[in-house]
């Protein structure tokens, strides 16, 4: 199995685009890990009733969180999906339905015809990962725009463990991510002060490096109860 830990000195010696091709075939190792993320993250976090969570349609070899999205809607969540505008604007979102109309549109991706939306949360995709928060994307800033129009809205990104990297290279406008869903858990990042859901439970917590469920103690402020 590729891991982007072993790959030029943890990602650091990487340019952007190199990263991006590594990272790319890290994820296309694992196909069968989507199920695992997906259990995480709708079992990890306590979502408020009816509230409206922002996920993603999968483009091919990207995470499937399709059964996530049929499960949150089960039990009463809107369920939203990401409408990519021209380059250079933030996303907006539209609510998704089993049985709703799918629009093809640019780049490939599939929006719902449901009505427009404004998310509670947001769970971001992500091509490579730090501990940090650092998140590399596929290079358009769609999400670095939409998560800077919206600063107070909880976010959270999602991927597989071996896309984490040892230090994802930044630039001023790029948005980092205060947790980091993998199929192997949940992970606090360093970046402090950015609003996140809330993770269920009141005795166990999550702190700075913890990835793994089995590896929780007691360490404030982030609870948790269960492993994914």
């Amino acid at each position: 199995m590729q891991n982007l830990q072993s790959v030029g000195g943890g990602g650091a010696g990487l340019d952007k685009a190199s990263l991006r091709q590594a990272a790319r075939q890290a994820r296309a190792a694992q196909p069968e890990a989507s199920g695992a993320v997906a259990r995480c993250i709708g079992g990890a976090f306590a979502f408020a009733p009816g509230s409206a969570i922002a996920l993603t349609w999968p483009l091919p070899g990207e995470i499937d969180l399709r059964p996530l999205l049929t499960d949150l809607h089960a039990r009463g969540h809107r369920m939203l999906l990401p409408q990519t505008p021209p380059l250079g604007s933030a996303l907006t979102f539209r609510r998704w339905s089993p049985g709703c109309g799918m629009i093809r549109e640019r780049f490939g991706t599939s929006v719902p015809d449901g009505e427009q939306d404004v998310p509670d949360v947001i769970f971001v995709p992500l091509l490579a990962f730090d501990r940090a928060g650092g998140r590399l994307g596929y290079g358009g800033g769609y999400y670095d725009r939409t998560l800077a129009a919206l600063p107070d809205c909880p976010r959270a990104g999602f991927g597989l463990a071996a896309q984490e990297v040892a230090c994802v290279p930044m630039e001023p406008h790029d948005c980092r991510l205060p947790v980091v869903v993998t199929e192997q858990g949940v992970i606090r990042t360093s970046a402090a002060g950015l609003p996140a859901p809330q993770l269920r439970g009141d005795k166990q917590t999550w702190g700075p490096g913890v990835s793994n469920p089995s590896e929780v103690q007691a360490q404030r402020p982030w609870p948790f109860s269960e492993p994914c």
